[in-house]
């Protein structure tokens, strides 16, 4: 069809304005089109070789989708979500688009097009019938692959037929559950659908113009397999693979042998999986040379759309290159180049507040702040914290009367004892150390190793009886007040935080902002709170059960600080609990919990308040328990084996001594448990913050100030108080490139002077050993399959697995309870992690190099006692 005629078709036919041809595509159309019918239209407009065809645009679903059918399709899917079978439902909305039918001038179009494309091939040519869904390339929720394709359509009557049956795959089971996941409304969804020339390939598959394992783009990758392309794109064979230099054009092949071809099989009259003969399964797919010239054509691809590419092509049986899809790679193409990443390394720019410098002989930790914020922080993340180290915890020693109102001012070590690295949060373990030396009963170095876990072997440590007198005076003070200060503040910050929340989006800018100030003072007043109930209750009560265990012989500090049954941390597993058993809904829970989510330490994170899609997918998990597994029963049972413990220990203590071991007992049950209380406090303030934050945003945006509300979260506290700079659009741009190169690098747990990067994508040391060593923080012995999980999104987390992952903050808390042990990079007695764990009664190691050692799939071994982990049996590599 020629240029001239596709367009006349365009504009005069019936119902051409719902159907265009490939060739007359522009760029203009990609709305009502989708991704894939444009792409193809762009290879066209570039001069590539691709079969022709033509694209229902989504006016023509629009028009036949009319609104009654609309409205049966609703009632069909009410109340259907991801945990529902939502087969029957899917089958009865297919029924109802068959029963429909086509639109007159719909089915007069496709025909008269079907028609022209198979002018030289016959009446019955066979086509491809596939969708081009709009919400495809959604960013929070991507739809790939959710629709269908059909192959080998052969007769005007069957390709009208399959136009239905791929609108009405727009509603599979599958999807109907997947956009029921993400809270994605059917209102408003359309398809188009690509009808296009088959090939009869005699081979096929894809290829990237970058090698998708690294990012790296000198070189092109291509997989590989007999026939159609369909056994390459689900898995189903292994391809034969080609890495293809792109200035050399040499090729390096690796060869499989493929058991099976998708080909057209002409006695049952469609395309089928065949088997294929040994012989024929182990022949290249493709020559080198060919492997070569489709390199050529991927780089010309590369070249014309100007971005890394990821397509889908086929060789027909005359062995000629076609290509029958191309889009954006948008993995590799979105990240920095190594060349990018490289140039940073060092710099210390002064529009950048996330990577400060270091004095030579200053020693830095990411544990156990790195549980607060585990990953890269937003700019306006990272200032609200940012005072913390020097204002937060120099009040909170000040207040033990381990410093003087003189080093509150000027901290012994200096200003800037909490610091930005390269995006992430790190601690001078001397803030901890040096008020640590001069405490009664402990030491600098013994806090260090349950706040941290690891202690650099070169800190020199410095203990001190000079300040035994202040600290006499106002250590017990502090102890014996801070119980009743926490839970006031919790209580009114629980308060605020309930009725600010739902009311921040009603609020003009200055409002907002006048709420934002207001929640970041009130966060660090909950943070210093933190501090203290940490260090003047939790921390030295921990010590002491550690010491009365020790003494008498019997159990253990970890055994005995549990089974209190009023942690806050474990609140959110009971009351999820309840809700999967429909005791309560999930409004319930996010009107308690909605402050947590993923990342919730980050003020740029969605909470379950804001995005409910992985609180619903952990509560099918616990959906899916027995309730033999209640969280209930299993904090009655923590209860009773440590009032059995505790009067084991009451037993062996002489007589005249036991009032006093019962006090110590009952201080430890009302004081371990307050390391809780006040996190929950300032999480909710920082939410509080979240939501004043992104009104602002809102605000901006809608000024033209900023491009989009998120941007807000690129300015620093004091920027967003003081209003935007001058050029604050250039700024964010540059912010958002430099947070993007900094994910592509990670840092070291433990370092001296200024830190070393490296790069996520270089292989982590290797830690062969089959047992690892940690710190033992909850008892309990148990083997199973390891799922590691670098981040809390929780997507792939299956029951009864092992959790390993670098760090934990209050938001695992929740999926830590269907785990069935839990393995933490960093960490120590008194980390988040090792607190929830002995709650669960879940054994659980920390300190220990799992997500360096452990794959996903790996059998291993927990013994949270003697804090060892044994890899048991290798999961198989997946090539």
């Amino acid at each position: 069809m020629s240029d001239t005629q596709a367009q006349e078709m365009n504009t005069h036919r019936p119902g051409a304005a719902m159907l265009i041809p490939l060739n007359a595509l522009q760029a203009g159309d990609a709305a009502r089109v989708g991704g894939k019918a444009i792409g193809l239209g762009n290879l066209i407009r570039h001069g590539f070789p691709v079969p022709q065809g033509f694209v229902l645009t989504v006016d023509a679903y629009r028009r036949n989708v009319d609104t009654t059918l609309a409205a049966e399709i609703d009632a069909l899917i009410a109340g259907h979500d991801e945990r529902s079978d939502n087969r029957a439902v899917a089958e009865k909305i297919r029924e109802r688009f068959i029963a429909r039918g086509l639109d007159a001038d719909i089915d007069a179009a496709i025909r008269t097009a079907y028609a022209d494309l198979g002018a030289n091939l016959g009446t019955n040519a066979p086509v491809a019938v596939r969708s081009s869904a709009t919400a495809e390339d959604a960013a929070d929720a991507s739809f790939a692959g959710q629709q269908e394709t059909f192959l080998w359509i052969c007769g005007a009557d069957a390709v009208c037929r399959h136009v239905l049956l791929c609108w009405a795959s727009l509603f599979s089971a599958q999807a109907i559950g997947y956009r029921a996941r993400f809270n994605v409304a059917s209102e408003g969804l359309a398809m188009a659908v690509v009808v296009q020339r088959m090939v009869d390939a005699a081979a096929a598959g894809v290829m990237f113009t970058l090698d998708p394992a690294n990012g790296e783009r000198g070189t092109a990758y291509i997989e590989s397999a007999h026939g159609l392309g369909e056994v390459v794109v689900r898995g189903e064979v292994s391809p034969d693979r080609f890495h293809v230099d792109k200035q050399s054009r040499a090729v390096r092949a690796q060869i499989a042998v493929k058991q099976a071809a998708y080909r057209f099989d002409p006695a049952a009259g469609e395309v089928r999986k065949l088997a294929l003969a040994a012989a024929e399964g182990a022949r290249a797919s493709l020559s080198d040379a060919e492997a070569a010239a489709l390199a050529a054509l991927g780089i010309e691809v590369e070249r014309a759309f100007g971005k890394p590419m990821d397509i889908e092509w086929a060789v027909d049986a005359e062995r000629r290159l076609l290509l029958l899809q191309a889009r954006p790679e948008t993995v590799w193409s979105r990240r920095p180049t190594r060349e990018q990443v490289s140039a940073v390394i060092g710099r210390h720019d002064e529009w950048d507040p996330l990577n400060d410098d270091s004095e030579p002989d200053r020693h830095w930790s990411t544990a156990n702040v790195g549980e607060a914020l585990p990953g890269v922080m937003s700019p306006l993340g990272w200032t609200i914290w940012a005072s913390l180290g020097d204002e937060m915890l120099t009040q909170a020693f000040y207040e033990m009367g381990t410093l003087s109102k003189r080093e509150r001012r000027n901290p012994p070590r200096g200003k800037g004892m909490i610091r930005a690295f390269y995006g992430r949060i790190a601690c001078d373990p001397m803030l901890f150390i040096t008020p640590g030396d001069r405490i009664p009963g402990t030491s600098g170095r013994k806090i260090a190793e349950h706040v941290f876990g690891d202690v650099p072997d070169d800190i020199v440590f410095a203990p001190t009886r000079r300040r035994w007198p202040i600290i006499a005076f106002k250590l017990p003070f502090a102890a014996l007040t801070i119980p009743g200060r926490l839970r006031r503040a919790a209580a009114a910050t629980d308060t605020w935080w309930k009725q600010q929340t739902p009311l921040i989006q009603t609020l003009d800018k200055d409002q907002a902002l006048a709420i934002f100030v207001k929640a970041r003072l009130q966060f660090i007043d909950n943070v210093i709170n933190q501090a203290v109930a940490l260090l003047c209750a939790a921390q030295p009560m921990y010590e002491v059960l550690e010491k009365l265990t020790a003494k008498v012989g019997i159990g253990s500090a970890e055994k005995l600080a549990g089974g209190y049954g009023n942690l806050p941390e474990v609140a959110v597993v009971l009351d999820m609990w309840r809700a999967s058993r429909g005791e309560c809904s999930i409004e319930d829970v996010v009107n308690v919990h909605g402050y947590h989510g993923p990342m919730e330490g980050e003020v740029s994170s969605k909470v379950w308040r804001e995005n409910t899609a992985p609180l619903r997918k952990m509560l099918a998990g616990y959906a899916s328990r027995r309730d033999g597994v209640s969280p209930l029963a299993r904090d009655a049972q923590r209860r009773g084996e440590r009032l059995a413990l505790e009067a084991a220990i009451v037993a062996a203590t002489p007589v005249w001594r036991r009032p006093w071991v019962r006090m110590l007992l009952r201080l430890a049950e009302s004081r371990i448990p307050l390391r809780g209380v006040s996190k929950n406090a300032f999480l909710q303030s920082l939410d509080v913050a979240r939501a004043a934050a992104r009104r602002i945003g809102a605000c901006l945006a809608a000024e033209g100030i900023l491009d989009d509300a998120e941007d807000v979260f690129m300015l620093t506290v004091e920027e967003l108080e003081a209003g935007p700079p001058h050029g604050v659009k250039e700024l964010v741009a540059k912010r958002r490139e430099r947070l993007a190169i900094y994910r592509e690098l990670t840092l070291p747990t433990v370092w001296k002077g200024a830190p070393v990067p490296r790069f996520v994508s270089d292989p982590q040391p290797a830690v062969t050993d089959a047992a690892l060593t940690g710190i033992g923080v909850s008892a309990g012995v148990v083997e199973g399959i390891a799922r590691v999980v670098m981040s809390p999104d929780f997507a792939e987390v299956e029951p009864d697995e092992i959790l390993v992952a670098p760090s934990t903050d209050p938001s695992w808390s929740s999926i830590m309870f269907i785990s069935s042990g839990l393995i933490v990079d960093i960490g120590g007695a008194m980390s988040h992690a090792a607190v929830v764990a002995r709650e669960l009664g879940i054994p659980c190691v920390v300190n220990c190099p799992g997500t360096q050692a452990i794959r996903s799939g790996d059998r291993v071994r927990i013994d949270g006692a003697a804090g060892t982990v044994e890899i048991l049996e290798r999961a198989a590599r997946v090539n």
